[in-house]
């Protein structure tokens, strides 16, 4: 699971951390690091001080090696959202599964939109399951017309993934 490592640390004057690197091994496909339910632990000792130097309170420490949590699933709610050329915003909802315990965040653009080429970051708290894109069609020079385009969901972050719905309609309907 991992490769045994030893040697000196030596600190500077004023340092007062060090990081002590342990290659941990590749997996196979077939392998699942938990796959058995144990939990895969190590101790990592510091001893024999020198040059005047003392051990602290607490010389061992025991590192736990766990799976790589499931990432979260971000999407479009629905694959259509239609709005009036009169409506004042389009409000148009991401969904948030699976593992929602720390921030994702996600990048959004227009694709095929006549008055507008838009993008920006849709990030999500811990916890937050459901967020809007809001577009104000009114803030743009060009009359609103009745039109179609694709908002498109991209690199979302380390920790997710873009689900099924990757992009989603928008159909501007005329509303007088």
């Amino acid at each position: 699971d991992y490769i045994s490592v030893d040697g000196d640390l030596s600190y500077a004057p004023g340092e007062t951390q060090k990081t002590v690197p342990v290659k941990l091994l590749e997996l196979g496909e077939g392998d699942g690091l938990l796959e058995d339910k144990q939990v895969k632990q190590f101790v990592m000792d510091l001893s024999n001080p020198r040059q005047g130097s003392k051990l602290g309170r607490y010389p061992r420490t025991t590192i736990t090696i766990a799976d790589k949590p499931e990432p979260s699933v971000v999407m479009f709610k629905k694959s259509t959202q239609t709005y009036n050329t009169t409506d004042p915003l389009y409000s148009i909802p991401v969904v948030r599964t699976r593992n929602q315990e720390g921030p994702t965040s996600v990048y959004w653009r227009t694709n095929k939109a006549s008055r507008f080429d838009l993008s920006g970051p849709l990030k999500f708290a811990p916890g937050e399951t459901e967020k809007n894109i809001i577009i104000d069609p009114h803030s743009y020079p060009s009359p609103v017309i009745p039109e179609t385009f694709q908002l498109e969901l991209f690199d979302p972050s380390n920790n997710a993934i873009i689900g099924e719905r990757k992009t989603s309609v928008v159909n501007v309907i005329d509303g007088r």
